[in-house]
């Protein structure tokens, strides 16, 4: 590959890697606004219970307040 090739590639991917981190930023919020706080908050109870077993059980009343 010529060093001009490569340097055209290499401006291309320095505009696109950009753009698609915008992008993933953006569907991130998206993704999170559809989310509610207390489904949120059951979810990462129970991960935080699959890694560390030692952890009470939270019933989901609590969790919906």
């Amino acid at each position: 590959m010529d060093s001009g090739k490569a340097q055209r590639h290499l401006a291309c991917a320095q505009g696109v890697v950009p753009a698609l981190t915008g992008c993933l930023g953006a569907l991130d919020a998206l993704h999170g606004e559809q989310q509610r706080p207390a489904v949120q908050a059951a979810g990462m109870w129970q991960r935080a219970r699959s890694v560390t077993p030692d952890l009470p059980a939270v019933t989901d009343r609590h969790l919906t307040h």
